[in-house]
């Protein structure tokens, strides 16, 4: 229907729609859109033809794929997790703050008794949840949660303390935003690598994303 009203399916991702007369987008994930429009005329357009199936539309600050994006009036827009971080943690009844994601322990041999099924299960459940905020937008705590995620299959009690650690750490950083300016839509692509990092001999590699030159970080990896 969007392509009925001009927009053209990207082959990059399937999901884009964009408009280039009218410089408008439109971003589909499921039962979720996120338009975006240069104009007041465009998007009074996207507005009539949602408005005409019935959606429920949002505007100014509002969540996208439990992220939340808020504007300023200087153009800014900051993005978060903060409403899914704070349910998480409020509903885990997470405690106390610390400085950094992990301790520098994180990847010392562990010699600590293996967790429960009841315990387990619960570890893996935790590293999932704050995994999908991690591939969002904190991508600080994305490497840490990579090496968590090494031991799903057989967590320790060490590997629930590095894991209570980081929730901790998260309980701090709540409100930590990304601040996207689109004066400059330069794409840099960094990425590296570390031979035989983990005691199991095995090694870690990441990438990060950036608007310009060491300017705001879009996307990250860490496997």
């Amino acid at each position: 229907m969007l392509q009925q009203l001009g927009y053209e399916r990207q082959d990059a991702d399937l999901c884009l729609f964009i408009h280039t007369q009218h410089k408008s987008s439109s971003n589909i994930h499921v039962d979720d859109c996120m338009c975006s429009c240069t104009s007041e005329e465009s998007a009074a357009k996207l507005q009539s033809f949602f408005e005409t199936h019935k959606c429920k539309i949002q505007q100014g600050d509002f969540l996208f794929l439990g992220m939340d994006i808020r504007h300023t009036k200087d153009s800014e827009i900051y993005l978060s997790m903060h409403t899914f971080l704070k349910d998480k943690l409020t509903i885990m009844e997470i405690e106390g703050s610390e400085r950094y994601p992990h301790k520098i322990s994180l990847l010392d041999e562990d010699t600590s008794e293996l967790l429960n099924d009841v315990e387990a299960s619960k570890y893996v459940s935790r590293v999932m949840c704050f995994m999908y905020a991690g591939l969002r937008s904190r991508f600080d705590v994305l490497y840490k949660l990579s090496c968590l995620s090494m031991h799903c299959q057989s967590p320790s009690r060490k590997n629930m303390d590095d894991l209570d650690h980081l929730l901790r750490y998260l309980n701090a950083t709540v409100r930590k935003e990304i601040k996207l300016s689109p004066t400059n839509m330069d794409i840099q692509v960094y990425a590296d690598a570390s031979f035989m990092l983990h005691p199991d001999r095995k090694g870690q590699t990441g990438c990060i994303v950036t608007l310009r030159m060491m300017g705001p970080c879009i996307g990250a990896e860490s496997s």
